[in-house]
């Protein structure tokens, strides 16, 4: 289980995770558009980080359907300590954001997002439009996890088992729920193709089973 948790937070948290976020914060619309800085997938993929992480330290089981529970504990113990303005800020965000912007790329309510103006971070205007900044939340997460979990999170420490514990319950939910849903997919055999291929990522908790690729 040592290794287990350890490969997946080099690979799938500070790989995939925080290295696609890095990518999202500097994005830039294309040429001549104003459109498509990708503020939406950022602050989508900072959202799933909250989650993640509120998950593997939680000292309750793993249930999927806990993701709010898990999120609004991370953004208040870790996150925004000593903050109650801002503590308080992560369930409704969470529900104004995390599942209208995942389901129908969407927000719900007066809820601007911005990237690259920290000073409208976590701020109310006199309208009572609220403002984040995806680049600041995104950086506070960062920190977070290299100061209050990452130096905590070594082997024989009470954290540590209890993210290898988490990490455990979430890699057999996931795996029941696909191996109830792979075999409804009616699917055929790639077809042969002189093109290389390269796996750049696998979609599974431990990274051992399902690939993306790009030819």
């Amino acid at each position: 289980m040592t290794a287990k948790l350890e490969a997946f937070l080099l690979k799938n948290l500070e790989g995939y995770l925080f290295e696609d976020i890095e990518t999202l914060k500097v994005a830039a619309p294309r040429d001549g558009k104003t459109c498509g800085a990708v503020g939406y997938p950022l602050l989508m993929t900072v959202f799933a980080g909250i989650e993640l992480l509120g998950n593997l330290v939680s000292s309750s089981a793993f249930d999927p359907m806990k993701g709010a529970e898990r999120f609004a504990e991370f953004w208040r113990d870790y996150l925004y300590t000593g903050n109650p303005s801002r503590q308080a800020a992560g369930p409704v965000l969470y529900r104004l954001a995390r599942h209208g912007l995942a389901h129908a790329f969407l927000v719900k309510g007066d809820l601007d997002v911005y990237k690259g103006h920290p000073h409208m971070h976590l701020t109310k205007s006199a309208s009572g439009a609220v403002s984040v900044d995806a680049v600041e939340l995104a950086n506070d997460l960062r920190a977070t996890y290299e100061s209050n979990i990452k130096p905590k999170a070594t082997p024989g420490t009470p954290l540590f088992e209890t993210m290898s514990a988490r990490l455990a319950e979430m890699e057999a939910e996931y795996t029941r729920q696909a191996l109830v849903d792979l075999p409804k997919l009616a699917l055929t055999a790639p077809s042969t193709s002189t093109a290389t291929t390269v796996i750049i990522r696998s979609a599974t908790v431990t990274g051992s089973t399902f690939s993306s690729t790009d030819t």
